[in-house]
C-alpha cells in the first residue's frame, strides 16, 4: 500500500484475517503516520501477535519538525507500550541532502560491536548497555529505560550545514534522545562538543571519524583541558570507528567522564602498548569507571596479547582484569 493515507492503512489492517507477527513499512511523503497513539491503538486492536515492527519515513520538508508538537509525538515514543515491545524511535538527519527520516526499529546491538561475535558477547557476561535495556523489559522488577536515537550523517561540514544544523536546537533540547550516532568525515570538534552538550540524556555515543586534535588545544598551560565537560553526562558507552591520534581518545575520555565502554578501531601501525597505557594510566588518574576496553584491529592475535598482559602486570595498571583476542578484537575486562 505505496503512498496510502494512515486511516485507510487502518481500514486494510482491519480486513486481514490471519494474525500478523511482522510489519515493515516505509513512507514518503507527510507525517500521517507518525503519531505513536494511533500506532498504539492499532496495534492492540487489529494486530496484537505483532513481533517485530520496522517502520521508516523520510521527508525534505523539515518545516514541521521543529515545534512542540512533533517533539511530544516524539517523546510519546517511549511511553511503557513501546518499551514492553523492546521497540525504540531513530531521528535521523542527512546534512548533504538537507533531509531526515523517523523510524522506528526493535531493540538492536547496533552500538557495542561485540555482540555481533557470540563468543565474545558471552565472555563479556552480556553486561553492557544494549543487554541492560534487554534485560530491564524482561524484568518487571527493574526500571524500563526508553531508547531514542538520534543519526546525523554527513560527507563533510561547513559553516551551511552548521546554519543547517542550527534548526534542530529545539528538537535536542526537547526530547530526551538516548543514543547519538555521527557519520561524518571530521566533524568539527567545536560542533561536536555542542551537540553534545544539548543532547542531556545521552547514555551511548558512537562517531564515525573526529577532526584531528592537537595536544596544545586539549590541554592548558595549568594541565586542566581547554574544554568544559558537562558534570552531568551519563554517557558510559562509546564507540570509535576511526582513530587518528591519541588526542582523540583523550578528547573522548574527558568528554565522556562516566565512560564504562569504550570500544576503538584502530590502524596496525598504532602502538598499541602507548595506546593502553594512556588509556588505563587516564582512567586511574581521573577515576573513570572504565571496565571494558574492546580495541578493534586488523589480524589481532595472541602474541598482542600476551605483550599487553606483560605491560599490565609490570607497570600495575590493573589488579584485576582479563585479557583475551576473539576474531579482530582484544579484550580486555576489568573488575
Amino acid at each position: 500500500m505505496y503512498e496510502a493515507w494512515f486511516d485507510d492503512f487502518v481500514i486494510f489492517m482491519s480486513k486481514l484475517f490471519a494474525p500478523v507477527h511482522v510489519l515493515r513499512i516505509k513512507y514518503h511523503t507527510g507525517s500521517d503516520y507518525l503519531d505513536p497513539n494511533d500506532w498504539e491503538q492499532l496495534i492492540k486492536i487489529r494486530i496484537p501477535y505483532l513481533l517485530t515492527f520496522d517502520y521508516e519515513y523520510h521527508d525534505k520538508d523539515i518545516t514541521d519538525y521543529a515545534d512542540d508538537d512533533f517533539h511530544t509525538k516524539i517523546n510519546r515514543f517511549t511511553s511503557q507500550f513501546w518499551i514492553k515491545h523492546q521497540w525504540f524511535f531513530e531521528f535521523g538527519i542527512n546534512i548533504d541532502e538537507e533531509s531526515l527520516h523517523c523510524s522506528i526499529h526493535p531493540y538492536r546491538n547496533i552500538w557495542l560491536d561485540i555482540y555481533k561475535h557470540s563468543e565474545i558477547a558471552k565472555y563479556f557476561n552480556k553486561n553492557l548497555s544494549d543487554n541492560i535495556h534487554q534485560e530491564h523489559t524482561n524484568n518487571s522488577s527493574l526500571a524500563l529505560l526508553p531508547i531514542i536515537q538520534l543519526c546525523i550523517n554527513s560527507s563533510s561540514f561547513d559553516e551551511q550545514d552548521q546554519l543547517f544544523m542550527n534548526k534542530f536546537k529545539s528538537t535536542f533540547l526537547s526530547v530526551p534522545f538516548t543514543r547519538l550516532k555521527i557519520s561524518c568525515e571530521a566533524i568539527p570538534i567545536g560542533m561536536f562538543v555542542r551537540i553534545i552538550h544539548l543532547l542531556s540524556n545521552l547514555d551511548s555515543l558512537k562517531v564515525s571519524s573526529l577532526s584531528c586534535i592537537e595536544s596544545d588545544w586539549l590541554v592548558k598551560s595549568d594541565g586542566e583541558t581547554s574544554f568544559s565537560t558537562s558534570i552531568n553526562s551519563k554517557i558510559t558507552n562509546v564507540n570509535l570507528d576511526e582513530m587518528i591520534n591519541m588526542e582523540q581518545v583523550h578528547f573522548l575520555l574527558h568528554l565522556c567522564p562516566c565512560i564504562q565502554y569504550f570500544q576503538v578501531n584502530i590502524s596496525k601501525h598504532m602502538n598499541l602498548k602507548m595506546l593502553v597505557r594512556f588509556i588505563l594510566i587516564q582512567a586511574s588518574t581521573y577515576n573513570f569507571d572504565l571496565r571494558f576496553l574492546c580495541l578493534s584491529i586488523q589480524n589481532a592475535n595472541e602474541d598482542m596479547v600476551q605483550k599487553l598482559q606483560k605491560l599490565i602486570d609490570t607497570e600495575k595498571l590493573l589488579s584485576n582484569y582479563m585479557i583475551k583476542c576473539i576474531g579482530n578484537h582484544i579484550l580486555l575486562k576489568s573488575d
